[in-house]
């Protein structure tokens, strides 16, 4: 499980992550990334939607590996769009994470035009106070990117462009 991209930043995100999209809240969530961190990963993907952030924190916590062992993803759905909805739901996810950062913070189906500009202002900012390190990115579930996303936001371009491809598309 040690293998990892290195980013164009010069930061590394490991290869092979654990995602918690269709964990139950409680001891599903916790056992799973807990056990997860035991046996070698050291990517955890979950978002403020899946209703298990919580229980991701404390499996972190209590695997006795330091934070910045752990590369931790979430994201902003386009409900916490706006810059006031973004700030607000990246504290919520550091709260109940239990950090002082996520290492990769995605926006979520940025296709989605409404309030786009504004999310990755909140964004922008949360990574120069460093609640969200350098490595932020948008996130579109079909095959085609849109180079669009945040070009017209601040200076700051996404670090990762992430395409999720499905197992049914390639039947």
């Amino acid at each position: 499980m040690g293998s990892s991209v290195k980013l164009r930043t010069g930061a590394s995100i490991p290869a092979i992550g654990l995602g918690v999209f269709l964990a139950k809240s409680g001891k599903e969530t916790y056992n799973a990334v807990l056990n997860s961190l035991k046996v070698g990963y050291r990517h955890i993907d979950t978002a403020r939607m899946y209703g298990n952030e919580t229980d991701v924190g404390k499996a972190i916590k209590a695997s006795g590996l330091s934070r910045d062992q752990v590369f931790v993803t979430s994201k902003l759905y386009d409900v916490d769009w706006g810059y006031e909805a973004a700030t607000s739901a990246i504290n919520q996810s550091l709260n109940s994470l239990d950090t002082d950062y996520i290492d990769l913070m995605l926006m979520h189906h940025p296709g989605n035009r409404q309030g786009r500009k504004e999310t990755w202002q909140a964004l922008e900012a949360a990574h120069k106070k460093v609640l969200v390190s350098f490595l932020v990115a948008c996130r579109n579930k079909q095959l085609r990117v849109h180079s669009t996303c945040c070009d017209h936001a601040g200076a700051g371009q996404p670090s990762v462009w992430v395409c999720r491809v499905s197992a049914k598309l390639l039947v």
